[in-house]
């Protein structure tokens, strides 16, 4: 049997149970609709705003609008398919960049094997399977961070590495904020290992293409929006909250494996120390370690490892590379034993919880959704030695970062987007200027209903698309604090903005319209918009010949 199928069979049950994990965890979430309607306004001549006229970057991934409202308006390809897929895409070539990137390794008679550990790393996470999908531009952002942190490792060979890596690491900060914080700590690790990085030629390869695309987007965004930054950092950024933000961090540590795959980095990073992949281990730590406590000062995020995502392919590359050295050249079964051992602790954890959520299909069954992993539950994980002991002290920060909104599991997500689709996707047969350009309705939910509804202006209660709301003072301790949900509209300020209408999930009929709302508009074909509002006159006026029905 000839090298390559040899090669193929021993990948192939990486890929199929990866291609599992990801069809069981594929979903949208409700968030990632914020980006679409920005995307909808872009193509069809409104800007890059959230409101008609009203300019406020509720977003902070930019590249990412860019490319799904290119896809749209050039093919007719609507982001809410678009998304998925784009996420998809640039997961196959982050699992092929790693392949190629471990195939590169020190040790030249080990290279498959390294490939074939950091693979299976990979495709036996739920972790990273999970942000295969979700409608965000999470997965983006890992491939881009995973090829500046392997150009920049390389860039005592060339310039044009450096430079390949300084211009990929800011097409990452476009796709994500923490992009300009990797690219410094990268910079900064540099400079530490390599004379060629303090020459003046090789500073300016590192420095210059990143200022110029992050400069130009500065700028872009204060001529633009007039703030230096978006929107949602100030409607999420609070005050430091450590003991939050330590849990999540925690917790994820013990879910994943972070624990030891720092460690087995480390090493890594220390063992190669003299070759460019050693460099690229140790720009790995200069990563993650950094990115960790930045996650912990602002208290983690609202959903499940997602700011994490880009540790794993850097992560199971270095893992590989150490289990390779320390089981010997020569030792290929001690070095697979140690591997298997390994990928237990590192994904069975996360793995329980998965199996455990998977069949959970109601807002009741996942609302605060925190999985108890127990020995009745998930018997096998129990065989691993100190994991009961990591189980329980998984659910503990698990359970009280979920009472703060904090690290939500996927499956509670894609539940509630489901259902939020299910309600409101029927404006999309909505006729277009039946809605005065003066109706403004107010929601906590800025996703799915603005989305479905283009023309409404949307106050946004929490404030990440509204300015005014999301720079509000929040008096709460951090105890009673609810992650990215502690803005709250100042008294009077709804009245201010001219809120004139509340509207529910469209109906078939006028009569079933009328049994959820005072009003009932029709606004398509077999479709009507059930509504309240206490402004009798604005009604009046706002649906004058228009056929609007009122409850008696």
């Amino acid at each position: 049997m000839n090298h390559r199928l040899w090669t193929a069979l021993a990948f192939a049950p990486w890929l199929l149970v990866f291609s599992f994990l990801v069809w069981d965890t594929w979903f949208i979430c409700e968030d990632a609709f914020i980006a679409f309607r920005y995307v909808r306004n872009l193509v069809e001549g409104r800007g890059l705003v959230f409101n008609a006229e009203e300019r406020v970057e509720g977003y902070v991934h930019v590249l990412w609008l860019l490319e799904l409202g290119s896809l749209w308006s050039w093919f007719g390809w609507r982001p809410e398919w678009t998304a998925g897929a784009l996420s998809l895409t640039f997961t196959a070539l982050t699992l092929l960049a790693t392949v190629r990137l471990a195939t590169r390794g020190p040790i030249t008679t080990h290279r498959w094997l390294t490939a074939w550990m950091a693979t299976g790393l990979l495709a036996c996470s739920t972790t990273f399977a999970v942000w295969s999908s979700g409608g965000l531009e999470t997965r983006e952002f890992t491939l881009l961070v995973l090829l500046g942190v392997a150009l920049l490792a390389s860039h005592s060979e060339s310039h044009s590495k450096s430079f390949l890596g300084s211009v990929v690491f800011g097409a990452a900060a476009l796709t994500r904020p923490e992009g300009l914080l990797l690219w410094g700590c990268c910079v900064a690790g540099c400079l530490m290992t390599s004379r060629r990085a303090r020459s003046l030629g090789g500073l300016a390869m590192l420095c210059v293409p990143f200022a110029v695309i992050v400069g130009g987007h500065f700028v872009f965004r204060y001529s633009y929006y007039g703030e230096w930054l978006p929107n949602p950092y100030y409607a999420k950024h609070v005050r430091s909250w450590y003991e939050a933000g330590s849990q999540y961090v925690s917790n994820a540590a013990l879910e994943t494996g972070l624990y030891a795959m720092i460690p087995l980095a480390a090493f890594a990073a220390w063992r190669h120390r003299s070759t460019s992949r050693g460099r690229m281990h140790f720009l790995t730590l200069m990563c993650v370690v950094p990115h960790a406590w930045y996650l912990a000062h602002i208290g983690g995020d609202h959903f499940e490892n997602r700011p994490m995502d880009f540790y794993w392919p850097l992560l199971a590359l270095a893992s590989a590379d150490a289990l390779i050295w320390a089981g010997g050249t020569a030792r290929r079964f001690v070095t697979v034993v140690a591997f298997v051992v390994f990928l237990a602790y590192a994904s069975g954890l996360q793995g329980s919880i998965w199996y455990l959520s998977r069949k959970l299909d109601t807002r009741e069954a996942t609302t605060q959704l925190c999985v108890d992993v127990r020995p009745t539950n998930a018997p096998l994980l129990f065989w691993l030695p100190g994991m009961a002991k990591m189980s329980k002290m998984s659910t503990e920060m698990r359970f009280a970062n979920t009472r703060q909104l904090i690290g939500l599991r996927a499956r509670e997500h894609h539940v509630y987007a489901v259902g939020r689709v299910w309600m409101w996707s029927g404006y999309e047969r909505m006729h277009r200027g039946i809605l005065p350009p003066d109706a403004v309705t107010a929601t906590r939910a800025a996703g799915v209903m603005p989305f479905y509804l283009p023309e409404l202006t949307v106050i946004d209660l929490l404030g990440l698309v509204d300015r005014d709301i999301a720079r509000t003072g929040v008096t709460v301790p951090n105890t009673e604090r609810m992650l990215a949900h502690d803005r709250k509209p100042p008294p009077g300020y709804l009245a201010a903005r001219g809120v004139n209408m509340y509207v529910q999930s469209p109906a078939k009929t006028a009569e079933q319209a009328l049994a959820r709302a005072e009003y009932a508009l029709k606004v398509g074909d077999d479709l009507w918009l059930p509504f309240e509002s206490t402004d009798l006159a604005w009604v009046d006026r706002a649906f004058a010949g228009k056929e609007l029905r009122r409850r008696q």
